[in-house]
């Protein structure tokens, strides 16, 4: 959990969780600080001089609780008459909190749901709905623009998506076309993915749609970024040794099974 939420401390973020308009003189360090050292780990956030932490409650559940140590970061006087609205405030800025991390995590997908994903489809209108094609570099850089956390807020259009899908293109996106924004938008379509706003030109991402987009950001983030790098890397560029001693072990088994192969066939 705190893993999936280093972020949180970004003044996004954290006008979302706390329900505030963060401005540029808003007296708050943005930072999310994880304690480790000598305590049960906890991750907190702050906003002016409260704070929303969460930890592991006696080794039994994850525990979520806001401190508010000063009304007035929130337009609230002193006084015991507004004790019951601060509570309120405080289950708000949790339950804020849990909904994002509920969103972010269980994001796993079924082999079926990851078939019609990367597959060609039809849907029920005889619509086709090309796939989208694990691995391939326009569909990584797709993904891993539709989790940014912008979106989360106003949606986007053809423009500007593209600027990210172009940006994680890399030198590539400089030929990314509105056009072939149009194309992939249509897919994501009719994949189920996102939706368009009624009257507008902006989409937003569908609950579903949500959750194949942090899969396969998540997936190409731990797996085939760090994968490819490994496989690629120079001798004299370090590879991380618990990815070293992976890999090298990936080698003796695909050796073990090469040699085990060689020996069947000969008997």
């Amino acid at each position: 959990m705190i893993r999936e939420n280093l972020d949180l401390g970004r003044p996004d973020h954290v006008q979302l969780v706390f329900g505030r308009h963060i401005r540029k003189n808003t007296p708050t360090r943005f930072r999310t600080r994880v304690i480790q050292h000598g305590v049960l780990p906890s991750l907190n956030i702050e906003y002016k001089h409260s704070r929303v932490k969460q930890y592991f409650k006696e080794n039994h559940a994850l525990r979520t609780e806001t401190t508010i140590n000063d009304p007035g970061d929130f337009g609230v006087n002193k006084g015991l008459r507004n004790f019951g609205y601060l509570q309120k405030i405080g289950r708000n800025i949790n339950r804020r909190l849990l909904d994002a991390q509920q969103t972010a995590s269980p994001c796993g997908l079924s082999q079926d749901t990851l078939n019609r994903v990367v597959q060609p489809t039809v849907t029920q209108d005889g619509q086709r709905a090309p796939g989208l094609r694990l691995g391939d570099p326009r569909s990584r850089a797709l993904f891993l623009a539709l989790v940014l956390f912008i979106h989360e807020v106003q949606g986007f259009t053809n423009a500007s998506l593209r600027q990210h899908v172009a940006a994680f293109l890399g030198p590539s996106g400089t030929s990314y076309k509105a056009n072939q924004m149009t194309y992939d938008l249509r897919r994501l379509r009719l994949k189920g993915l996102i939706v368009r706003l009624p009257n507008t030109n902006r989409y937003i991402l569908t609950k579903h749609g949500r959750k194949v987009a942090l899969f396969f950001a998540k997936l190409d983030g731990r797996l085939f970024g760090q994968a490819s790098w490994a496989m690629d890397a120079k001798p004299e560029h370090a590879v991380p040794k618990s990815l070293a001693h992976a890999m090298h072990q990936v080698d003796l088994a695909l050796d073990r099974l090469l040699r085990d192969c060689a020996f069947n066939t000969a008997a």
